[in-house]
C-alpha cells in the first residue's frame, strides 16, 4: 500500500504504519528529547564495497521511529536510560559508498554540498524563477577546520536528561568510543560536536540568547498534537500540525512503500551573546528617548513614563518574551503555556510583532497570504523541523564577545532548496520581506551580496500607531525607530545530509 504523504496525527500503534515506524529513522517525526549528544563527523576510507558491508552491520544499531517511542515509554515507566543513534549520510558519502548518482537522493543542494557556492538554486516566490548562486551567503573558507575537510556521515549519539548531566556525560564519551573502534579501518572520525540541552527554570529547553527554542515546530504525532491543543492554545488561529510530505520522501535505495527518508540541514552557529544583549540594551535606550519625544509631540504627560528594558527589545527581535509569550498577543511577558495558536492577522502594520522578527520572518503565520496572496497551503509547506541543540558554555550573560557557544542547528525536510535555502534567502536575508523595508532578521539573517544591513524599523507604542494617540499630533512624528540589529550569528561550518531507511542501509552488503 502506498503511504499517504498528506497524513497527520499519527499513531504509534496504527498497525498500517509499523513498517513504516520500524524503517524510518527517529528523531524526524518527533525530537529524541535527549538532552546529550555527540554529532561525529565520518570520512570514509575503506573500499566501497567494505564500507557498505560495515553500514550495513551498522544499521540495526540505528534508532527507528518505533524504536524512539519504545525508549521514550521505558524511560517514562521505570527510568530506563537508553542510547539515541541517527545515521545520515552527504553525497560525499554515497559516492564513497560506491551507489550510483541515479539511485541516489536527487535534491540539487544535496548533491552539491554545502561548501559549494556556485550551484544557482530556486529562491523566488509566485513564479518568479530567479536563480541565485550561494543564496546563504555561505564563506566556507572561514569556517573551523572541522567542517573545511570531506564530510561523508554524520553519527548522531544522544543520552541522558539535564539531571543525570555527569552519567550521560560519560556514558557518550563511552559509546564514542565504541562507535570510534568499531569504524576503524573503514572510516576516520574528522571532527566531533558536543550538544546540550539548556532549560530555564520553567524547564523550557533555551538557546544561549535565554529564549525558548523549537517551540513551533511542526507536529506529527497524536499525542504530541493533543498536548499541543491542551496546553497551547488549539489550532484555529493557526495550525500547527503537519503532513508527512513536510519531511518524507521515498527512499531511492528502497524497494517498498515502507521506505522514506528525510534531508538535513547542519549548521554550527556561533552566537555572540554579550554583543547581541548589549545590542538589546542600545535599542531599548533609543526607542525610550524616541517613546519621551512622541509623547511630548501628543501632549501627553506622564509623571512616570514607561521604559523600554533588554527584555522587551528581545522580544522585539525574537517575536517572544524569554518565557515563551508571543509578543504578537501580549506586551509583557506572564504566560507559561508557551502558546503556539496564533497569527499576525490584528498586527498587519507590524506594531506589535515587528516584520522583521525572527518568528516572524521564517514563519509569517499567513502574512504571505495576506500581503500577497499566496496559498496558505504554500507557506506552509515551506516549513522546517529544527532538531538542533547547544553547545558550549552554559554562560548566558559572559563578558566577552564571540565565546565558544552557540546552536547546533539541524533541520530535516523533504527539500533543501525549496525549504530551509528558500526560507533562509527569501525571507531572512532578504530586507525587503515582508514589507519594503523590513531589514534582515535580527537573529540569523545574513546581508546579500553587494547590499549592506540597513536600519530596521522598531515600533514604539505596543500596537498602536502613533498617528492615533492624541488629536493634536503632529503627524511628522515617526511611529518606529531606526537600528541597525546584526551580525550576532556566524556561521561556522556544516553539510547537507539524508536519513536513509534502515532498510536501505541494511542493503548496501548487497
Amino acid at each position: 500500500m502506498t503511504l499517504n504523504l498528506t497524513m497527520s496525527n499519527l499513531d504509534h500503534g496504527d498497525p498500517n504504519l509499523a513498517g513504516l515506524f520500524d524503517a524510518l529513522q527517529g528523531n524526524i517525526l518527533k525530537s529524541h528529547g535527549r538532552d546529550h549528544s555527540r554529532h561525529v563527523f565520518l570520512r570514509f576510507t575503506a573500499t566501497p564495497e567494505a564500507c557498505r558491508a560495515w553500514v550495513a552491520g551498522f544499521a540495526d544499531q540505528v534508532t527507528s521511529v518505533a524504536g524512539q517511542y519504545a525508549q521514550t515509554c521505558a524511560y517514562r515507566d521505570s527510568g530506563t536510560r537508553s542510547l539515541f543513534t541517527g545515521f545520515l549520510l552527504s553525497a560525499t558519502g554515497y559516492d564513497a559508498l560506491g551507489v550510483a548518482r541515479p539511485d541516489q537522493p536527487n535534491d540539487p543542494a544535496f548533491q552539491a554540498g554545502m561548501k559549494d557556492v556556485t550551484t544557482d538554486y530556486d529562491t523566488r516566490p509566485r513564479g518568479d524563477h530567479h536563480r541565485t548562486p550561494n543564496p546563504l551567503n555561505d564563506a566556507p573558507n572561514e569556517w573551523e577546520d572541522g567542517f573545511q575537510t570531506r564530510i561523508d556521515a554524520l553519527v548522531i549519539l544522544a543520552s541522558g536528561r539535564k539531571a543525570d548531566s555527569d552519567g550521560a556525560e560519560e556514558l557518550l564519551e563511552e559509546d564514542l568510543g565504541k562507535l570510534t573502534d568499531g569504524a576503524r579501518g573503514i572510516a576516520e572520525v574528522v571532527h566531533v560536536e558536543k550538544g546540550h540541552a539548556m532549560r530555564n527554570d520553567l524547564g523550557q529547553v533555551i538557546e544561549h540568547f535565554g529564549n525558548p527554542d523549537g517551540v513551533s515546530n511542526p507536529a506529527f504525532m497524536r499525542p504530541e498534537l493533543d498536548r499541543i491543543r491542551r496546553l497551547r492554545g488549539g489550532f484555529d488561529a493557526y495550525d500547527g500540525s503537519a503532513p508527512l510530505g513536510l519531511v518524507l520522501l521515498r527512499d531511492p535505495g528502497g524497494d517498498d512503500d515502507t521506505d522514506y527518508g528525510s534531508y538535513f540541514v547542519y549548521r554550527k552557529l556561533q552566537q555572540n551573546i554579550a554583543g547581541y544583549r548589549r545590542k538589546c540594551r542600545e535599542l531599548a535606550e533609543k526607542m525610550t528617548e524616541a517613546a519621551t519625544v512622541l509623547r511630548e509631540a501628543a501632549g501627553e504627560v506622564e509623571t512616570d513614563p514607561p521604559a523600554f528594558d533588554e527584555e522587551y527589545t528581545n522580544a522585539l527581535c525574537v517575536g517572544r518574551f524569554r518565557d515563551g509569550t508571543p509578543i504578537s498577543d501580549y506586551a509583557a511577558p506572564g504566560t507559561t503555556n508557551l502558546p503556539n495558536n496564533f497569527n499576525f492577522d490584528l498586527d498587519v502594520r507590524g506594531m506589535r510583532c515587528p516584520f522583521q522578527a525572527h518568528i516572524r520572518k521564517t514563519n509569517p503565520r499567513t502574512d504571505t497570504h495576506r500581503e500577497f496572496g499566496a496559498p496558505q497551503t504554500v507557506e506552509f509547506s515551506r516549513r522546517i523541523v529544527r532538531r538542533g541543540i547547544s553547545y558550549g558554555a552554559e554562560d548566558l550573560n559572559p563578558t566577552d564577545d564571540w565565546t565558544d557557544a552557540g546552536l547546533l542547528f539541524l533541520s530535516c525536510q523533504r527539500s533543501i532548496e525549496y525549504q530551509f535555502i528558500f526560507m533562509q534567502h527569501a525571507w531572512s536575508n532578504n530586507q525587503m520581506f515582508i514589507e519594503r523595508g523590513s531589514g534582515l532578521d535580527p537573529i540569523c539573517g545574513v546581508a546579500n551580496v553587494g547590499e549592506t544591513a540597513a536600519p530596521q524599523r522598531w515600533p514604539i507604542r505596543w500596537g498602536i500607531p502613533s498617528g492615533s494617540l492624541a488629536g493634536n499630533y503632529d503627524a511628522s512624528t515617526p511611529d518606529y525607530v531606526d537600528y541597525t540589529f546584526d551580525d550576532v550569528v556566524r556561521m561556522r561550518g556544516g553539510e547537507y545530509f539524508h536519513a536513509p531507511s534502515r532498510n536501505t542501509l541494511r542493503r548496501m552488503a548487497d
